[in-house]
């Protein structure tokens, strides 16, 4: 199961792979009713369903997760190191933290190596894990962290 938090109007869901059980999430409410909209027509029925609520709420409400997404999230939520802190209480072992943050977050970014440590979480290389993965490719105002609950 993959919990993707701040789903927004899921631009990006065409592109999902259509095996994997997709939890989408937002506070915004008609942003997530475009991503339903999307889901719809890109995902088969049975592999998703949709959550209006906070970054804390929906990770708490979602127990035991294979991965959870915070992209563009982290940056904007009150307390970033509870929702990573209740992220690793929710994944399951072997589990991943997906963290995409801009790079005019420069204060987040930086809280983001220790702080994962500090939670038990390993940081990947996020080249090791995609093969063709390049950085430019994720956009050179952004970084992607990818953390692993041990």
């Amino acid at each position: 199961m993959i919990l993707d938090v701040g789903t927004g109007t899921g631009e990006y869901i065409k592109n999902l792979g259509k095996d994997n059980d997709y939890i989408f999430s937002d506070v915004d409410p008609k942003a997530l009713n475009s991503a339903r909209k999307k889901a719809a027509k890109y995902l088969p029925q049975e592999r998703w369903n949709v959550e209006v609520g906070d970054a804390d709420k929906v990770i708490t409400i979602s127990p035991n997760v294979d991965v959870i997404s915070v992209i563009h999230v982290i940056s904007v939520v009150k307390n970033p190191r509870e929702l990573i802190s209740k992220a690793m209480e929710n994944l399951k072992p072997g589990g991943s933290l997906l963290i995409y943050i801009s790079r005019f977050s420069a204060g987040i970014k930086h809280m983001c190596n220790p702080l994962t440590r500090a939670l038990g979480f390993r940081l990947m290389n996020v080249g090791d894990l995609l093969p063709d993965y390049r950085k430019e490719k994720a956009g050179w105002l952004n970084s992607c962290y990818i953390v692993k609950k041990e």
